[in-house]
């Protein structure tokens, strides 16, 4: 009877045993199931949140693009370009602060602004020359120095499309061998309506003649470089 008793009781243990590991695998497949599947989700979540990130960055770039393109557009609607028309040369007589009057050989020349913008406060850039003891120089060739001797006026610091102003540059010799092909060069400084700066550089070549006249050979107009201003200077410096 006994015997019994614990074979029964075996028996019961087994089962009890059974109908737990019975239960406990479905339980166990549904964990491994739901792990994995909430990894996939997780898995495709990012995937889909960084195909969105792509897809937003690609299109605040090409936003970015139409918005650069177009104030391009508007920017080159707006440039004014300079160009010589006209030139004229002599020896002046030139008067110094200091009272002294001496000959000069001046140029005349005549730039009109052809450009489809108004220019604003036109100025000739000065540019030192080394071991060169010479008022407002601009360029120097092999065989001279040129400078600045009249700017553009007060009156003419808006130059609209059309507008024809004169400026005038003085040659100083190296040696006084005549006649002579020279050439040099122009550069003018300028703002269009947007404040965007420019500088634009016009080359001219010129034959000398012996009476201090001279003939244009070639005229080079550079078309105008925009330059940064101090702002965007600081921004790339990281200012």
């Amino acid at each position: 009877m006994e015997q019994f008793k614990f074979s029964v009781e075996i028996i019961n243990s087994q089962d009890w045993r059974s109908i737990i590991i019975s239960a406990l695998i479905p339980l166990l497949v549904m964990g491994i199931t739901l792990f994995f599947s909430h990894r996939e989700q997780n898995r495709a979540l990012k995937q889909q949140a960084e195909e969105s990130k792509k897809q937003l960055d690609q299109q605040a770039k090409e936003h970015d693009q139409v918005m650069l393109e177009q104030k391009e557009s508007v920017r080159l609607g707006l440039l004014p370009i300079f160009n010589l028309i006209g030139m004229s040369a002599g020896m002046e007589k030139v008067a110094f602060p200091t009272g002294m009057t001496l000959e000069n050989h001046v140029f005349k020349l005549q730039v009109e602004n052809i450009g489809s913008g108004i220019a604003i406060s036109p100025y000739i850039k000065w540019d030192e020359i080394d071991g060169v003891m010479l008022n407002h120089p601009i360029c120097e060739s092999e065989t001279a120095y040129y400078r600045c001797y009249k700017d553009f006026t007060y009156d003419n610091m808006v130059a609209p499309p059309g507008k024809t102003v004169e400026v005038q540059i003085i040659r100083v010799a190296k040696d006084k061998t005549s006649p002579i092909e020279d050439s040099f060069v122009v550069p003018i400084r300028f703002e269009d309506v947007l404040g965007n700066q420019y500088e634009q550089r016009i080359v001219i070549s010129f034959s000398l003649c012996q009476d201090y006249t001279a003939e244009i050979t070639n005229i080079a107009s550079i078309t105008p470089v925009l330059l940064k201003n101090e702002d965007d200077s600081k921004m790339d410096e990281g200012g």
